[in-house]
């Protein structure tokens, strides 16, 4: 089997969802943490998620604006033949 890593995302200023497929977790990880800086200064807030702590600044946007359209996360997914 393969394993992809999927980015899954929503700006509740720029909606709707992102998805994005990655061969490599470090991919993934790199596209999230991009992601949530750029939810970060649309939400005039400090651009500063990094792979540490891209979990927590996007749950104090989530206090914000919502959970429901405000999410940013990887989903790791196995592919079968």
């Amino acid at each position: 089997m393969t394993t992809i890593f999927l980015v899954v995302a929503e700006n509740p200023c720029c909606p709707p969802a992102i998805i994005r497929p990655f061969a490599t977790r470090e991919g993934a990880e790199k596209e999230v943490v991009e992601l949530v800086n750029i939810m970060l200064g649309d939400a005039c807030h400090p651009a500063d998620a990094d792979i540490g702590n891209y979990e927590a600044r996007i749950e104090s946007l989530q206090d914000e604006h919502g959970a429901q359209f405000c999410y940013a996360y990887i989903d790791e997914q196995e592919l079968r033949p």
